[in-house]
């Protein structure tokens, strides 16, 4: 499947106008975002295009791809 638009705004319910510079706004209320789920040893070893984000199933966090590795997103 593929689908092609310059922006998406996904919303439950109200104002459908879209974040002022986003691409995809998603206004969901209650809900979250569900990234791709993949093992460590599953990830691409090039580690995708970079600002690629998936949630590592191995390790149970986030993580980011700059290009050419894995970072693991943490907080300070």
């Amino acid at each position: 499947m593929r689908i092609s638009t310059e922006k998406v705004n996904i919303e439950a319910a109200g104002d459908l106008t879209l974040q002022a510079g986003a691409t995809l706004d998603a206004k969901l209320g209650t809900a979250g975002f569900f990234p791709p789920q993949i093992a460590t040893a599953s990830l691409p070893a090039a580690a995708g295009v970079e600002g690629m984000v998936v949630y590592d199933t191995t390790d149970n966090k986030l993580k980011l791809s700059n290009g050419t590795s894995w970072e693991t997103i943490t907080s300070s």
